[in-house]
């Protein structure tokens, strides 16, 4: 478990305004190191009465240790009382994800990026490397960011799409149609996760470059969405997940703080 405390803000608004911030920053260093974190908030490990028997047992206030930003009273003898599951940081890691929560480290995520971040923390309390692999999957196209075609090939689409339209067809099939035309005006979520590939120049996952990776991880994820014969066995879906997994985690961090974590491991 890490913890990270705020000192006494002169209100409940500064201190969570300031602790979204901090969040943030530990949402970027956790996927820099790969450790995953849940940072949405879900039900209490104690309930009220639990809560007033071990305040009355320790003579000083217990509070249930919620994930994600958490805003109370100033006490500086509150206990906070918690159930341990799953995945957790490790020590090593833990001075990592503190040196890497600087104040040049960015706190913005977009609402695609925390979306990400939730599915790629998720996957990893998952046991089935199947399962796993595909919720990762999920987090990376969440990040992507399909561009709109344009010139030529817009134009033919938009032919395609008026031709439909005028078809003597049963209204739902035509309908049917014209909405997978549509859908074809942006690129193709593949594509756009293999231009973000791109930007990682010859980094290596699994042993393959990026972008051979990212091809790779669609052609096996298409093999197993489809329930294909030749779908990844339990090893090799757990390869996958575990790559896939610090792939996602990098791009989730950005450049800057991996080529920080780069720097101090050349040294």
């Amino acid at each position: 478990m890490l913890a990270l405390y705020g000192a006494p803000y002169p209100s409940e608004d500064e201190a969570r305004s300031d602790g979204g911030i901090w969040a943030n920053k530990l949402r970027r260093a956790f996927a820099a190191v790969g450790a995953t974190a849940r940072f949405e908030l879900g039900p209490s490990n104690f309930t009220e009465s639990a809560l007033a028997d071990l305040s009355s047992a320790r003579r000083v206030p217990v509070l249930n240790d919620d994930n994600g930003v958490v805003t109370l009273i100033h006490n500086p003898q509150t206990l906070f009382a918690r159930i341990e599951l799953g995945p957790s940081v490790r020590p090593n890691q833990a001075a990592t994800v503190t040196a890497l929560c600087s104040d040049h480290a960015s706190s913005e995520l977009t609402a695609s990026q925390m979306r990400a971040y939730r599915f790629w923390s998720e996957a990893d309390f998952l046991t089935i490397p199947a399962a796993r692999f595909a919720l990762l999957m999920i987090a990376l196209e969440a990040l992507s960011d399909p561009q709109p075609r344009t010139g030529e090939t817009l134009a033919h689409l938009q032919v395609l799409i008026d031709t439909t339209m005028q078809a003597q067809i049963p209204k739902e099939e035509r309908d049917s149609l014209v909405g997978a035309l549509a859908a074809l005006e942006h690129e193709a979520v593949r594509n756009a996760c293999i231009r973000a590939a791109m930007e990682w120049g010859e980094r290596t996952y699994g042993g393959l470059p990026a972008v051979d990776f990212v091809k790779l991880c669609f052609r096996r994820r298409n093999a197993l969405m489809h329930g294909r014969r030749d779908l990844p066995n339990f090893e090799e879906a757990a390869r996958l997940a575990a790559e896939l997994s610090r792939f996602v985690g990098e791009l989730l961090a950005g450049r800057q703080l991996i080529e920080e974590i780069d720097a101090v491991r050349a040294r």
